[in-house]
């Protein structure tokens, strides 16, 4: 009987990491949402949720000036640009660390519904961008009631 090895301190977050982002890479792949390969290129993470009467879109941006920020709907695709600009002083500094992200970034989400385009809202609040694409009545659930027989 072989004992069983032990387990280094974080090394199940590690491996849960690592195999959450492969299971991301493949969703993204199978759903057609695979974007190109942006190495050294931030991109902001995106949450996308459903009710029976909206499909929302949740991106954070701390850094990034919503003002700044271009939305757009074409078919069923989001597509979300922007830019965090880097916060440069004047005087000259020795960095010991960089782990910041600036640049340009461009999302495109593939989305689960089909959306009324023109009454689509965002708004931005404490770093975070909520776009709230409220969904086409005719395709919204019909909840069908059960009557009772005595």
């Amino acid at each position: 009987m072989n004992p069983r090895p032990l387990k280094r301190r974080g090394e199940d977050t590690v491996v849960e990491s690592l195999r959450n982002e492969f299971n991301r890479l493949f969703d993204r792949f199978w759903t057609g949402q695979l974007e190109p390969l942006q190495i050294g290129r931030w991109a902001p993470p995106i949450d996308i949720s459903e009710t029976d009467d909206a499909v929302l879109v949740r991106t954070e941006i701390p850094g990034v000036d919503p003002a700044k920020i271009e939305i757009t709907i074409e078919g069923d695709v989001l597509t979300i640009r922007g830019e965090k600009l880097e916060q440069r002083e004047t005087k000259e500094r020795d960095y010991f660390r960089v782990e910041r992200q600036y640049g340009c970034f461009v999302r495109n989400v593939q989305l689960p519904a089909p959306v009324l385009k023109d009454q689509a809202e965002a708004v931005a609040r404490q770093g975070v961008l909520t776009i709230r694409l409220p969904r086409r009545e005719d395709l919204k659930p019909k909840r069908v009631p059960i009557n009772l027989q005595p």
